[in-house]
Formats: C-alpha cells, structure tokens, sequence
C-alpha cells in the first residue's frame, strides 16, 4: 500500500477529535439507553477501539481486495486511461451486467481493473470533493467518492454497516443526520 505525503495528511482525523465527538455523543441520553440495551462500545474510555475501527474500515474498503465490489459503488470515475469509462460513472457501471446498487462480483472488477497499487490526492477538485487518482493493476484512473452513495452503504449495504460498527453509524446520524 502507498498513500502520498498530501494523503497522509488528510486521513489525519486525530484521536483527540474523535475523542471530543464520541464523548458528546456517549453523554446523550437516548444513546446511552442503546448502549444499556445492546452490546455497543458507547463508553468514551473506548473510543480508541472505535476510531481504530474508522480507520480500519476506510483502508480495507480501499485496499483490500475482497471489497473492492463495496468499493465500486460509491467510486465516481473522473478520467481512466483511453476514456474506457465515462466521466461521471460509477466503476460498478463499467462491469458487464451491473446496475448502480447490486452487487459487482470481485471477479469481474479484478479481470477488468486488477487490484489498486497506488493512490494519491491529485491536485483537481471536483464539486468542493476530493478526486484522487488511482492505480489499478491493469486501469489507471481518476475518482471521487460520491458521499452521499457512501453514506448510503453506511445504512443500507451489512458489509459496510458491520464493518464500522453500529457506534460509527449513530455517531454520523447524530453528528450530520
């Protein structure tokens, strides 16, 4: 996995903002009602465990190849090498029987684009959104994440929801619902 200098800084959320966030969020009443009723970590002195958990969840959607199905979904194309996708495409759309929102089998995107090797900020933006360029073992391109697609899997795709944990979720409704 290579992430560039500029990447680096940007996935810098640091533990003590997250920390501040998470204790706000444990201290409301109704979260805390959950926590009693559930097998949830809503205990500030674990936010480490749940910002690891973040973390964790955004470098394997990225870098791991056994999500890299997850990942399409929510990967606007901005530019890919010979004009192969079109801009604004979903990298789900490039696969041969796929539609926005069903599942992209792992096989079909690792013989089309391979697996990612390399990953940096590049110096467009696109809409206030970061695009980065991106490359595949057998396809260069450029992409953005559509937030409100992520947001989307967050809450509707198990893969993603079990993988940052309901106490990711509810801090993101509560922060930005």
């Amino acid at each position: 996995m290579v992430l560039s200098g500029s990447m680096k800084q940007r996935w810098s959320l640091s533990k003590l903002e997250f920390q501040k966030v998470f204790e706000f969020v444990c201290s409301l009443r109704h979260v805390q009602s959950l926590a009693l009723k559930e097998d949830v970590n809503f205990v500030p002195a674990l936010s480490g465990i749940v910002y690891c958990k973040l973390k964790t969840t955004i470098k394997e959607l990225l870098w791991n190849p056994k999500y890299i199905d997850v990942l399409a979904n929510f990967v606007r194309v901005m530019k890919s090498a010979n004009n192969v996708i079109k801009v604004g495409e979903y990298l789900c759309n490039y696969f041969d029987h796929a539609e926005k929102g069903k599942k992209v089998h792992l096989n079909s995107i690792c013989s089309k684009v391979g697996f990612l090797k390399n990953l940096s900020l590049s110096s467009r933006c696109v809409h206030f959104s970061n695009v980065y360029d991106a490359e595949f073992e057998l396809l260069p391109l450029s992409f953005m994440i559509d937030k409100e697609e992520l947001i989307a899997q967050m809450f509707t795709n198990p893969v993603v929801f079990n993988m940052l944990g309901i106490e990711i979720c509810v801090c993101y409704d509560i922060c930005y619902g």
